[in-house]
C-alpha cells in the first residue's frame, strides 16, 4: 500500500489533536491515566473532577457524561464507543474490567 503526503499530514493531525485533547482533559478530570485517550466533541456536564479514567481507556466522539453529586470511574483497557451518554447525577458508576474467570451472556443478570 502507498502512501501519499496526505495521509502523512493528516495522521500528524490526529496525533497531534489528541495530544492537545489529552492535556486538556487532564487538567478538567480527577484522573486520566496513561495511553488514554478523549476524542473530539465529548461534553461533560457538572464537575469533570468527579471523573477518574484508567489507562489505555479511549472515549470516542461525541459522548456525553453528566455528573452530579456522584463519582464515575472508568477502569482500565475498555471504551466508550461514540454517541454514549452517561449520568451520575445521583449515584455512582464504575467501569472496570471483567475478571478473567467471570463469563456474561444472554442469560446473565448484572445487579
Amino acid at each position: 500500500m502507498k502512501y501519499t503526503t496526505f495521509d502523512a499530514i493528516s495522521k500528524l493531525k490526529g496525533r497531534i489533536q489528541d495530544t492537545l485533547l489529552f492535556f486538556y482533559w487532564k487538567s478538567r478530570l480527577g484522573r486520566i491515566g496513561k495511553e488514554s485517550k478523549i476524542k473530539g466533541g465529548v461534553k461533560v456536564v457538572g464537575n469533570a473532577k468527579r471523573i477518574a479514567i484508567g489507562n489505555n481507556f479511549k472515549v470516542w466522539h461525541r459522548c456525553f457524561v453528566t455528573v452530579g453529586t456522584g463519582n464515575i470511574v472508568f477502569g482500565d483497557n475498555g471504551h466508550l464507543g461514540v454517541d454514549v451518554y452517561i449520568n451520575a447525577f445521583r449515584g455512582n458508576i464504575t467501569i472496570e474490567q471483567a475478571h478473567k474467570h467471570k463469563i456474561f451472556n444472554k442469560n446473565s443478570v448484572i445487579n
